[in-house]
């Protein structure tokens, strides 16, 4: 596999943060989450990265996800974190 199609290559975070994205929008928007259903059990999709992390272009934490329980500060995560309850 090439670089770009690794997980952790910064290609792919440009990736999920857009499908995070989108989904706050529905959130946002109070619409129906099935759409994101179909797609991937969304609890295990890994939340982006943090911003130096983003920088950098690579990641240094372990994945993050909803259902993880973890927190780590990052601001984006932690606004999927908080849509997903609303």
């Amino acid at each position: 596999m090439s670089k770009t199609n690794m997980p952790n290559s910064l290609e792919f975070e440009v990736r999920r943060r857009r499908f995070w994205a989108c989904y706050l929008t529905q959130c946002a928007l109070g619409e129906s989450l099935t759409v994101f259903e179909s797609i991937t059990d969304v609890l295990k999709f890994t939340l982006p990265w943090g911003e130096s992390d983003f920088d950098a272009g690579t990641a240094q934490d372990s994945d993050t996800y909803l259902d993880s329980g973890r927190t780590d500060g990052r601001i984006f995560a932690e606004l999927i974190k908080a849509f997903t309850m609303w």
